[in-house]
């Protein structure tokens, strides 16, 4: 069953979440986030199950937070099949659920941002909230990010200070208004430091 909205402890890496892992280092290998970021790519998705997993998420939800960049990889597919092979249908086919349709139209970052919202409050509320911890986590590393190195550090942010601030209060509104309100209290109180750092 797929669940969340209950706090739990932390990550239990064992059994299939260990399988998943396995899965994502041998795709994002030493890859990291954004070019001249220090933020790798194993810890940023082992960041965002953390979450999913401290809100009450199920293993599979766990295991697709594992693999959530996966999905925009060149040879999704062949990894789609490897995660079927390992992990089952459910966490290959639910994982899939996260890859945002390609956008013909080229959009400015508030339009894109938006889409991007739209999509996830459009996915069955069970995958959304892995995209919606995902989300949450990149609050976290923004925040920590200008508490120590002062707002002039979202200057090369897309969108700059005043898109990013728009941009996760958007997110809070995501939150509020669906079935994600589990996080909301966290969301808010990451975005109250992040708008009095900015300020």
């Amino acid at each position: 069953m797929l669940y969340f909205g209950r706090k739990k402890g932390g990550l239990d890496m064992s059994g299939t979440l260990a399988d998943a892992f396995a899965i994502a280092h041998s795709v994002y290998g030493n890859q990291f986030r954004k070019k001249g970021r220090t933020a790798s790519m194993i810890s940023h998705v082992m960041g965002v199950t953390d979450l999913v997993a401290r809100y009450g998420g199920s293993d599979v939800q766990q295991q697709a937070a594992l693999l959530h960049e996966a999905v925009d990889e060149e040879n999704w597919p062949r990894i789609q099949e490897d995660i079927r092979a390992k992990l089952g249908d459910l966490a290959a086919e639910f994982t899939a659920l996260l890859k945002e349709p390609a956008c013909e139209e080229e959009l400015d970052f508030q339009g894109s941002k938006e889409r991007y919202l739209s999509f996830i409050a459009s996915l069955p509320v069970e995958a959304g909230f892995v995209l919606a911890c995902d989300e949450l986590h990149d609050l976290h590393c923004v925040t920590a990010a200008v508490l120590d190195g002062g707002k002039k550090v979202l200057e090369d942010h897309p969108g700059g200070i005043e898109g990013q601030l728009w941009y996760y209060g958007r997110v809070a509104e995501l939150m509020d208004e669906t079935a994600f309100q589990p996080l909301l209290a966290d969301c808010c109180s990451q975005l109250h430091l992040l708008r009095r750092a900015c300020a």
